[in-house]
């Protein structure tokens, strides 16, 4: 369990599928109030807001997709803003107790389909003026991600624009470093934080993986997709991430 990402988020998605998703206890079930759950959802929307600014500001000013993919949808909240900007979206995860909370959120919306994910997106049909993927490649192995990367430009459409974010480094002291690396690789160290945390002694560490960008940068361009708009995320504080803005010409 704790080396398989895909089986970690289908824990995840079962227990606190709020509180994996924002990365914070904050909206874990306990503290799930509707003021948060108001709050949780309107940072979504200006996510996805904000990604919008950055395309009509950087790339293209009449920029309206049809079809949009949020890979790693999660409960959703990137879908219900996607939604009401695009005909169709499509939110893929490989976590079912991900996809069945989600289903919930969208209930009203028929624009919005879901479908459970692979290491191959063989669930997904046609390709996509937007794909977006919030942060969710730092939770799966690099070689696994990179793969998975060139499969959503083979999916992009011309003119199309791909958003990914993804974390390249740690900003953290070796102490917390060499800490990750025992958690990650002992079972036993890991299962004993857990306890004192109060959450079973199986209970997976959530991954965080680090991506090349020139790599990154490389599948991108072998599939006709030019890096249009760098920027890095002050949000984590634990590591150094970066949100890339891909357009196929």
């Amino acid at each position: 369990m704790m080396r398989n990402s895909d089986r970690a988020w289908q824990l995840f998605g079962a227990s606190e599928p709020y509180g994996t998703v924002a990365g914070s206890s904050r909206y874990d079930r306990a503290e799930l109030d509707a003021e948060r759950l108001r709050e949780f959802f309107e940072a979504g929307a200006h996510e996805i807001a904000d990604v919008f600014r950055v395309i009509a500001e950087r790339l293209d000013s009449g920029f309206r997709p049809r079809r949009a993919l949020d890979f790693g949808c999660g409960v959703g909240r990137m879908l219900i803003p996607l939604a009401a900007r695009c005909d169709e979206v499509v939110g893929v995860d490989v976590a079912d107790s991900m996809l069945a909370e989600a289903a919930r959120n969208c209930a009203s919306l028929d624009n919005v389909k879901l479908l459970s994910g692979d290491d191959l997106l063989s669930r997904v049909e046609g390709k996509f003026d937007l794909i977006y993927s919030s942060w969710v490649l730092g939770h799966m192995p690099a070689a696994k991600g990179e793969a998975l990367v060139a499969r959503m430009a083979e999916r992009l459409n011309a003119g199309g624009v791909a958003v990914l974010q993804f974390p390249y480094a740690w900003r953290v002291a070796r102490s917390r470093k060499l800490m990750n690396w025992a958690r990650n690789t002992i079972p036993a160290v890991n299962g004993l934080i857990n306890l004192a945390s109060r959450r079973s002694f199986g209970y997976p560490l959530m991954q965080t993986n680090f991506y090349s960008i020139s790599r990154l940068l490389d599948i991108m361009d072998e599939h006709g997709c030019t890096t249009a708009f760098m920027r890095s995320e002050p949000d984590h504080k634990s590591v150094l991430s970066a949100t890339a803005f891909f357009y196929r010409g």
